[in-house]
C-alpha cells in the first residue's frame, strides 16, 4: 500500500471535473494536449484495485458529506469520471477500479469554489493507494502576490501574429487567494489590459477554473492562487497587415523583468526599455530574446515589432478524411489530413506555421501529436509547424461535439483547396444528407459499417455540411409485408403500361410494340432494384429477405430482356407493301391491317385495305 502524493499541477484539471457554481467565466481554454468535458464522461475502467482516502481541514465539518471525484484518464487518452460522498469523518473509497500503471487518476473535491486534489498511478502488482487531500480556507485579499518574470513570445499565427504571454505569480502566505464572485469589487489577484485590435483571447489550463473573467479588453483573474509560484498563460492575436506593428503592455503589478521572444526567421522586436539576450530554442524552434530589468507597478512597454513576408511552403494536401460517431451526448470526430512534402523536411523556417486546420466552435475533448509541430492558436484553429517529413505523411487529431438536436449539422470550412473529402458516419441506424457531397457504397472496417460520403475540388473557405438524422427502430418486414411489396411493383409496372392506352383519346401515342413494351417493363424492374438497394442501406430490409427478393426482381429483369430481344429479332423489317394506309387520313392515328374504320376518331378507311365493298 502506498500514499498518493498530492500535485497541484493537476488542480485545473480538478476544477474542471468538480461541479461549478460559477458560471460568469468567458474563457477559451488552451492546452497542447488535451481538453475534457464532464458531461457525458463513462465510467472509470473497473478491475480489482482500490483508492481509500480522507479529507484534512482544522474544521470537521467542511470534510463531512463533500462530493469527492475520481478522474482517470488511460494510456490511450480515454477519460472515465466518478464521484462518492465523503463520511462524517471526512473518508471516502473508490472501490473495483483499475491498476493499469498505465493509467493516471486525480482525486478532487471543491470546498469554498476552490479546487483540491491529489494524483494516484498505480505500481505494477499494488491494489490499494491512500491519499489526504488537505483542505485550506482562501483568503480574499491578493496584497501579498509578488510578480515574477513575464514572457512574451511572438509567433506567425493562422490569422496574424500569436502572442502568447506568461506572467510568473508567488503566494508566500500558507492559504490560497481566491476572491469569491460576489465579493469582486476591488483588486483582482492579475488584472491585463489586451492591445487595442487583440481577438481571439484564450486563457491556457487556468481557463478551467472559475477565475477568469474578461470584459472588452481587460481581462482580470482572481484565483484561485495557491500557496507558492505559479504561472499564467494567455494568448491572443494580432493583425499582420503590415510589415511593421506597434505593441503595447501595460504591467498593473509590475515584473521582476520582461523577456520578449520572436523567432529568429520570423522578424526582429525594438523597444526603449529592451536589451538582447541569449538565443533560446522551444519545441524545436530558434527564437531571438530581449528583456528588460524590473518593471514598477503600472509601467507600460512600447514594442516595435519588423515582420517580413512570410515565404510559401513546399506542402501539399492531397486529402481529407473525416469519421463521425453519434452516442448520447455528443458526436465524436476524427479528421486525418494527408500531407504530401517534397525531398526535404517541411519546417516553419520564417515562424510562419506550414498550414492551418480551422476548428469548429464548441469542440471539447481536442487531442493531438506534438511531434509535428501542431499548437493551438487563439484563432480557433490548429497551426501546423513541422517538421513534416519527405513524402506522405499524415497528421490527425480528435474532438467531440454537443449532440443536443435529433438532428445534427456538422458543418466543415478548410483553408487550403481539398482535392478529395472523404466522410464516413459510423452506421447505427442514421440518415445522412449533403448538399456538397454525394453518396457511396457504404463501407466496413473491423465489425462496424460507415456511411460513405465523398467531395472533391473542395475550396478554401466553402462550407461542407453533413446532416445526421437518427432512423426510428422498425420492426422486420413479414412475409406478407414482402409479399405485399413485390405485388406493389407489379401493380405500379402495370399501372405504367396502361397508362398510353387511357390518355389516347387526347394525345396519340406512337405505336408500341411487343419489344418496346418489354424495355418498359425491364426498366421499372430496375427502379424496383434501386429503391431495394436504398431500403437496406437504410436498414429498413435485412440481409436474408433483400437477398432473396433481388433475386427474384433480377430474374425478372433478365427474362423481360431476353423476350425483347426474341421479338425484336422476330420483327419484319420489310416495308409494307399492301397498300393500305399505316395511319388514319383524318388524325393521322396508326392503324392495324384489316381494320375498316379508325379506333381514334371512327372515321372510315380507304376501301383499298382488301375487304371488298360492303354487301
Amino acid at each position: 500500500m502506498r500514499r498518493a502524493a498530492p500535485s497541484l499541477g493537476v488542480l485545473a484539471l480538478l476544477a474542471l471535473i468538480v461541479p461549478q457554481a460559477h458560471g460568469a467565466t468567458r474563457p477559451v481554454a488552451m492546452t497542447e494536449a488535451h481538453r475534457a468535458d464532464a458531461s457525458g464522461v463513462p465510467d472509470v475502467p473497473a478491475g480489482a484495485g482500490r483508492i481509500r482516502g480522507r479529507l484534512l481541514h482544522d474544521d470537521p465539518s467542511v470534510t463531512a458529506e463533500r462530493t469527492v471525484v475520481l478522474y482517470s484518464l488511460s494510456p490511450l487518452g480515454v477519460p472515465g469520471l466518478r464521484s462518492v460522498v465523503s463520511n462524517a469523518r471526512g473518508e471516502f473509497t473508490f472501490e473495483a477500479i483499475a491498476t493499469d500503471p498505465n493509467t493516471v487518476y486525480v482525486v478532487g473535491v471543491r470546498s469554498s469554489a476552490v479546487p483540491f486534489g491529489a494524483r494516484v498511478v498505480f505500481t505494477p502488482g499494488e491494489t490499494e493507494a491512500e491519499v489526504e487531500i488537505r483542505i485550506a480556507e482562501p483568503s480574499a485579499d491578493p496584497s501579498s502576490v509578488v510578480f515574477g518574470e513575464t514572457r512574451i513570445r511572438i509567433d506567425r499565427g493562422c490569422s496574424g501574429l500569436r502572442v502568447l504571454e506568461t506572467h510568473e505569480l508567488t503566494n508566500p502566505t500558507d492559504r490560497p487567494i481566491y476572491i469569491p464572485e460576489d465579493a469582486r469589487t476591488g483588486r483582482p489577484v492579475f488584472a491585463s489590459e489586451l492591445p487595442e485590435d487583440a481577438s481571439g483571447f484564450a486563457a491556457s489550463g487556468t481557463g478551467f477554473e472559475p477565475g477568469w473573467l474578461q470584459e472588452g479588453r481587460t481581462v482580470r483573474w482572481w484565483g484561485p492562487l495557491r500557496p507558492g509560484r505559479r504561472r499564467l498563460e494567455f494568448a491572443y492575436t494580432l493583425p499582420l497587415d503590415r510589415a511593421s506593428s506597434r505593441l503595447l503592455r501595460r504591467f498593473e503589478g509590475g515584473a521582476k523583468r520582461v523577456v520578449v521572444l520572436i523567432h529568429a526567421q520570423g522578424g526582429s522586436v525594438a523597444g526603449k526599455e529592451l536589451r538582447a539576450g541569449p538565443s533560446l530554442e522551444i519545441a524545436g524552434r530558434l527564437y531571438r530574446t530581449a528583456r528588460t530589468g524590473r518593471l514598477a507597478p503600472g509601467t507600460t512597454l512600447d514594442l516595435t515589432l519588423e515582420i517580413p513576408p512570410a515565404p510559401a511552403t513546399a506542402v501539399s494536401l492531397n486529402e481529407v478524411r473525416i469519421w463521425l460517431e453519434v452516442d448520447d451526448a455528443a458526436l465524436a470526430v476524427h479528421e486525418e489530413f494527408a500531407l504530401q512534402s517534397g525531398e526535404d523536411s517541411a519546417v516553419a523556417d520564417s515562424g510562419a506555421p506550414i498550414f492551418c486546420v480551422p476548428l469548429p466552435d464548441d469542440i471539447v475533448g481536442l487531442r493531438f501529436s506534438l511531434e509535428q509541430g501542431v499548437e493551438w492558436d487563439p484563432s480557433g484553429a490548429l497551426a501546423v509547424y513541422g517538421p513534416i517529413p519527405p513524402g506522405p505523411s499524415t497528421i490527425s487529431f480528435q474532438y467531440r461535439l454537443p449532440a443536443t438536436a435529433p438532428t445534427l449539422e456538422f458543418s466543415r470550412r478548410f483553408s487550403r483547396a481539398v482535392p478529395l473529402l472523404s466522410v464516413f458516419v459510423a452506421d447505427t441506424q442514421l440518415r445522412v444528407e449533403s448538399e456538397q457531397l454525394h453518396r457511396r457504397r457504404p463501407v466496413r472496417s473491423g465489425t462496424r459499417t460507415y456511411l460513405y460520403l465523398e467531395g472533391f475540388a473542395i475550396e478554401p473557405g466553402q462550407a461542407v455540411s453533413v446532416r445526421i438524422t437518427p432512423i426510428p427502430p422498425r420492426q422486420r418486414l413479414s412475409k406478407l409485408a414482402l409479399t405485399g411489396f413485390a405485388a406493389a411493383v407489379a401493380v405500379v409496372t402495370a399501372g405504367f403500361l396502361a397508362a398510353p392506352l387511357r390518355g389516347r383519346a387526347s394525345h396519340p401515342a406512337p405505336l408500341e410494340t411487343a419489344a418496346s413494351r418489354a424495355a418498359t417493363k425491364r426498366e421499372f424492374v430496375y427502379d424496383a432494384i434501386r429503391g431495394l438497394d436504398d431500403e437496406r442501406e437504410a436498414g429498413e430490409v435485412d440481409a436474408e429477405d433483400y437477398a432473396r427478393i433481388r433475386s427474384g426482381l433480377r430474374a425478372e429483369a433478365v427474362a423481360l430482356l431476353q423476350a425483347e430481344q426474341l421479338d425484336r429479332a422476330d420483327a419484319d423489317p420489310s416495308p409494307n407493301r399492301s397498300g393500305e394506309p399505316e395511319s388514319c387520313p383524318k388524325c393521322r392515328a396508326p392503324t392495324d391491317p384489316g381494320h375498316r374504320f379508325c379506333s381514334q376518331c371512327g372515321a372510315p378507311l380507304a376501301p383499298a385495305r382488301g375487304h371488298g365493298t360492303a354487301r
